[in-house]
């Protein structure tokens, strides 16, 4: 039983993540695949120095794993390791390993990741999926 004094905490609903826009500078284009760099000279793009993350999403290209996925998203935020796992609610070393194939997110793990940057889903699966 109860008593008057005692103090029952909820869980607090988690923190919105706060997803940066991607800056379109000479820096990321160089990371960027010739295919990808030419969706950027189309009008939608054309004079804009920095579009959403959903955005970027959709002029990339398909990639060998979903680590080369992650490591040119978190390159194209100018985020480190560690400032990118706490977007994602994950560890830095997991990225570490994802990023150079040493592991695989499971599937709720890729949906979780798509989710907090904001990426629909499928389209997220989609970019490491050949």
């Amino acid at each position: 039983m109860l008593s008057k004094s005692t103090i029952i905490q909820y869980p607090q609903p988690p923190k919105e993540t706060v997803i940066p826009l991607v800056k379109l500078n000479l820096k990321l284009k160089s990371i960027l695949t010739q295919t990808e760099r030419s969706f950027l000279e189309e009008p939608f793009y054309k004079g804009r120095t920095e579009v959403s993350l959903p955005e970027f999403a959709n002029i990339l290209v398909q990639r060998d794993s979903i680590g080369d996925i992650l490591m040119l998203i978190r390159k194209a935020l100018n985020l480190s390791i560690r400032d990118f796992a706490l977007i994602l609610n994950v560890s830095h070393t997991y990225i570490s390993k994802l990023e150079n194939k040493r592991s695989s997110p499971t599937l709720d793990m890729v949906y979780i990741m798509a989710d907090k940057l904001g990426i629909p889903r499928l389209r997220f699966i989609w970019l490491f999926t050949k």
